[in-house]
């Protein structure tokens, strides 16, 4: 029960269901406004059929702004949303989300889940995910947990076992945040103290550590990766002789890539 910013749009709906819905533009800040603050709530006095509000995303007009939502819950493993969360994938549809970023690893590590275990939970929550949006391309981030002091060595090979997937799947991307994190910054064994308040939860240096090996490593990546080039057959980033030939050689084929122009 309940309207949206007392604006007449009802959040009536069935027990159970998910319900996403978006307002009005918010008006313009003047010069004696310096942020928004917003309230979103039911208005029945009837528990049983109060609204839960899940979460609130502001959109922007500008292209290039980014809006996230955290689902991260202390104690949680790979297997954790998949097992104590079966229904998630409704609240995921609502989101209307374009990618996600999963980071795992320090409480398998801890329950002393294998490598393979490890892999095959991410997946599984991988098609989890795209499954709910309706995406099966929906763009993933995998990236390693951080150093700890029990870090284990079946932990430290998780790192290989999400860069094969990464590897199997052009629309993953994998992040080793341990390594970078350990060459920008020295966070490794001997020198978790900085950067761990009690050998597993970050201390301030260790957030902005991990927020920024890991976020400019994207952005790098996103930045500096080059434009595909149909006519860079054999893709070593330039177009010559060895392209031409290539063609040459699969004269009267069908398919990508030496046919640079997608007739068949």
């Amino acid at each position: 029960s309940g309207v949206l910013f007392g604006g007449g749009r009802p959040l009536n709906s069935p027990a159970g269901e998910y319900r996403r819905d978006t307002t009005p533009l918010l008006h313009v800040l003047n010069g004696a406004e310096r942020y928004y603050r917003v309230i979103v709530s039911g208005n029945t006095a009837d528990s049983s059929h109060a609204v839960q509000i899940v979460g609130a995303r502001f959109v922007s007009d500008n292209p290039k702004g980014l809006i996230t939502d955290s689902f991260s819950q202390s104690g949680y493993t790979s297997a954790s949303v998949l097992a104590e969360h079966p229904g998630f994938g409704q609240a995921l549809a609502a989101g209307g989300y374009t990618c996600a970023w999963l980071m795992y690893g320090v409480n398998d590590e801890f329950y002393e889940t294998t490598p393979a275990t490890f892999k095959s939970q991410n997946l599984a929550l991988i098609n989890f995910i795209r499954n709910a949006t309706g995406d099966p391309n929906l763009p993933i981030v995998l990236e390693t947990s951080t150093m700890s002091y029990f870090s284990t060595q079946a932990g430290r090979t998780y790192a290989g076992e999400l860069y094969e997937i990464a590897q199997a799947d052009p629309h993953v991307m994998f992040v080793n945040s341990r390594r970078v994190a350990q060459e920008r910054f020295g966070w490794g064994v001997g020198s978790e103290w900085m950067y761990l308040s009690d050998g597993v939860h970050y201390t301030n240096a260790g957030g902005e550590a991990i927020a920024r090996s890991s976020v400019e490593t994207v952005i790098d990546y996103l930045v500096s990766a080059p434009v595909p080039c149909p006519a860079d057959v054999d893709g070593n980033l330039a177009v010559n002789i060895y392209d031409l030939l290539a063609v040459v050689g699969a004269w009267g084929g069908k398919g990508r890539p030496s046919d640079i122009n997608g007739d068949g």
